[in-house]
């Protein structure tokens, strides 16, 4: 399963936890604290649509798909507003 955005190319993030800090066993690294590795996932969301002149399903994080879903209705107004003024000259 791919876990990356296809418009910005988020992915995984890796990175180490701790169960507790220095100090709590006794004042001592009596029993060091075990750490184990932690996987941060992209929020990702399929959109199915035009992305770059192609139409399919992407894998987009959430600030990706915000910003295309803007893109799209900008497009939409501008061919709406481009529309209107030729028909009004056609007839």
């Amino acid at each position: 399963m791919a876990y990356r955005c296809d418009r910005c190319g988020k992915g995984k993030l890796y990175g180490l936890t701790h169960r507790h800090h220095r100090g709590v066993a006794g004042g001592q690294w009596k029993q060091r604290a075990p750490k184990t590795q932690k996987v941060s996932l992209p929020n990702l969301h399929t959109f199915r649509g035009d992305f770059d002149g192609k139409k399919g399903v992407w894998k987009f994080c959430t600030k990706c798909l915000r910003t295309v879903k803007k893109e799209q209705s900008v497009l939409k107004k501008v061919d709406v507003l481009d529309v209107a003024p030729k028909a009004a000259a056609a007839a």
